[in-house]
């Protein structure tokens, strides 16, 4: 599983006949009060497998500590 940053491409290559991917979504601090992958709470650094297809779109949404605010970050499966 590759390595995902904010400052990184949003695009995920998969190899042809994956159907999966599997992300451990992680925020840059512990003291997030939420963590979502394409809208499902996960824990933080927890093995999720998300199933995809070409053009499929994963979403991570980290809340911040207090709840007032969230960060998403989006990036699109193609195919290699």
């Amino acid at each position: 599983t590759p390595l995902y940053s904010s400052a990184a491409s949003d695009v995920y290559k998969r190899q042809a006949g994956q159907r999966s991917v599997a992300i451990r979504p992680r925020a840059m601090s512990n003291k997030a009060s939420g963590l979502k992958v394409n809208g499902a709470a996960v824990a933080q650094s927890s093995r999720t497998v998300v199933p995809v297809s070409a053009g499929s779109r994963i979403v991570v949404e980290v809340t911040s500590p207090d709840g007032s605010a969230t960060n998403r970050y989006s990036f699109t499966v193609e195919v290699a």
